[in-house]
């Protein structure tokens, strides 16, 4: 009760001192209504009290003497009586002692002032730091632990309401700005913004756990989830926009800029035209020279496909704390040389180009693929990290139970894999199938062809269109290839000396495929298989640049359409070039053999060169 009757005192000794000044008129009867106040609070008349308390605040500066002092005082005792009125009913004040009220009175004392805290937090313009807040709670929980012990006074509703209008203040004024800031951030691909406004909540988390925890945990969710739903972050870069490669036929390589991100300083690159499909085979090293004179090269090149004969590049430098001065760039095709770059210091900054990983969501999907055994309907995809699931509906045409194979490749990209459809089902049932396919990279949102095969028959998925779609050519190396021996295979870029292949003729080809018999000599043999629109195969074969001329020996190419014998061509050290155009109409499946003879050299190297199936007839050839 001590601060209580300090105050009480306080204000007699107001009194005493405006008697003995005789300054106001009203003094005296101020004094002679506080005493019967304070009277009918001891009394447990608090409603008595109140109203007296509330004659007081209705004197005028003109009648009193240290008004303010007084006023301040008053509305104080006022608050008092009011909780008191709503502590008690008029039953349980009988039985409350002279020691519970003076308890109680010294409790509602720090029940006002923490209350009037929060008041003035929400009346002031300047706002408390954490660390005020943060104090103010460690009063409030202490207070509310001492008022646990007190289980005969009816504390706990005051104390609730007070919790509840600071923790509102909390949440209104210092987290939800925060929270605002975070989905902003994250709306404009702003991740440094993001992540400095969800450190700042989590500094509040940190003091505040009862107010903050879950509301920092929602946020910490969605900023995890925002930055897993990309395979490149987004952030920002110097901007260069320099050319460091050109060629008519290959396509240009862009020196777009550099950035710190995520601790490591990463160079960006943009690849337009037919080399931009094969740059995971043709790796830039850059070497940089630093304003602190330190050279260092970079690492960690990665690729990610865009659209058609577009793509984007990475590497990294490990060193993010210093400045460019000075960038050179060298690569796998060392006959064409990049350009170095002088960096500018004071290049202006822009967002870094950003990739995002294929949806996870479950994707409708529309398709059929049908033979004489089973049906399929395609009805969804779904997407996690470097596996696709492709699902539906199978029926079956006659008693089934066996594993189908699924060969899958993602045309305009080197990536393939295998699944396993299974099928369980008597003659005219149907029953839902899931097929995985793992892949060796994780799928970005730029994901869009997907090439099924399965016991012969192919389509073509399209993820972005959500259905099966019909193509009017397809290259042969965007096509599932089953190879039936063992052989040597290269794909457009000579993996010796990372030079795109030509042939026979110095022609250089983007598209290539390489192949010729392996150390154990088998005959290369293999099997294409087309979409059900397709209607001819057509291309050339030549010799390799690197294995013309004479001591290659020779080669007999069969093509089969349908299990037929449609076409050969032969070549020898004279011959070393051939074309080819074959009908599909009775069949999507080619097989394709190669006979091979070595020279002194070794095999010759036969490359399929413009080869593709496309939706164009064409009349057998004899």
């Amino acid at each position: 009760m001590t601060k209580y009757l300090y105050t009480f005192f306080l204000l007699l000794i107001l009194g005493a001192c405006s008697q003995e000044l005789a300054s106001k008129p009203q003094d005296a009867n101020f004094q002679s209504l506080l005493e019967q106040a304070e009277e009918a609070i001891t009394g447990m008349e608090f409603e008595k009290a109140k109203s007296l308390y509330d004659q007081m605040l209705t004197y005028s500066e003109d009648e009193l003497s240290y008004y303010d002092g007084r006023m301040n005082l008053i509305k104080t005792r006022q608050e008092q009586a009011s909780l008191l009125l709503n502590q008690f009913s008029n039953e349980e004040r009988t039985n409350l002692s002279p020691e519970q009220l003076a308890s109680l009175l010294e409790l509602n004392q720090t029940i006002t002032s923490l209350k009037g805290t929060v008041d003035q937090w929400q009346t002031s313009a300047f706002e408390p730091d954490i660390t005020e807040v943060s104090a103010y709670y460690k009063e409030l929980n202490q207070f509310e632990e001492d008022v646990q012990f007190m289980p005969s006074l009816p504390l706990e509703d005051d104390v609730a309401a007070i919790r509840k209008e600071a923790d509102q203040y909390v949440r209104n004024t210092l987290i939800q700005p925060l929270t605002n800031q975070i989905s902003a951030a994250i709306s404009k691909e702003d991740t440094a913004g993001a992540h400095s406004a969800l450190k700042s909540l989590q500094d509040i988390e940190k003091q505040l756990p009862r107010v903050t925890g879950e509301i920092y945990e929602a946020q910490w969710i969605a900023f995890v989830q925002y930055k897993a739903s990309y395979l490149l972050q987004p952030g920002q870069m110097f901007q260069r926009e320099q050319i460091i490669f050109e060629n008519m036929e290959q396509g240009t390589i862009t020196f777009l800029g550099d950035g710190v991100h995520e601790d490591t300083r990463k160079l960006f690159f943009r690849i337009e035209g037919p080399i931009a499909r094969w740059m995971d085979k043709l790796p830039i090293t850059a070497r940089a020279t630093l304003t602190n004179g330190k050279t260092i090269q970079s690492g960690n090149w990665s690729v990610y496909q865009l659209e058609q004969d577009n793509a984007l590049a990475t590497a990294a430098f490990p060193s993010p704390e210093n400045t460019l001065e000075q960038v050179s760039f060298s690569w796998a095709n060392n006959e064409q040389p990049l350009r170095e770059v002088v960096v500018n210091p004071v290049t202006p900054k822009t967002m870094a180009p950003a990739v995002k990983r294929l949806s996870q969501d479950t994707t409708p999907l529309n398709g059929r693929l049908i033979n004489s055994e089973y049906e399929l309907s395609f009805s969804s995809f779904k997407a996690s990290d470097e596996v696709l699931t492709i699902s539906g509906t199978v029926q079956a045409n006659q008693d089934l139970q066996t594993s189908k194979t699924v060969y899958a490749k993602l045309p305009g990209t080197e990536l393939t894999a295998k699944g396993q459809l299974n099928i369980d089902l008597a003659a005219g049932e149907s029953g839902p199938f899931s097929v995985q396919f793992t892949f060796d990279q994780t799928l970005s949102e730029h994901t869009n062809l997907f090439k099924w095969t399965v016991d012969q028959m192919s389509t073509t998925l399209s993820l972005q269109e959500q259905r099966s779609i019909s193509l009017v050519e397809e290259l042969l190396v965007d096509q599932p290839w089953l190879s039936r021996t063992a052989y040597q295979k290269e794909i457009a870029i000579n993996a010796a000396t990372g030079q795109f292949f030509s042939d026979v003729n110095g022609e250089q080809w983007f598209n290539a495929i390489a192949v010729s018999s392996g150390p154990s000599g088998d005959n290369p043999t293999f099997d294409i298989f087309a979409s059900p629109n397709q209607r001819s195969f057509s291309g050339s074969i030549a010799v390799s640049e690197a294995t013309s001329g004479k001591g290659y020996g020779t080669s007999l190419i069969t093509f089969s359409v349908g299990g037929e014998v449609v076409r050969q061509i032969s070549l020898d050290d004279i011959v070393q070039y051939g074309p080819f155009e074959l009908s599909l109409a009775n069949s999507s499946v080619i097989n394709i053999t190669l006979e091979q003879m070595p020279g002194a050299q070794g095999y010759q190297q036969i490359l399929f060169t413009n080869s593709k199936v496309s939706e164009t007839t064409v009349e057998q050839e004899e």
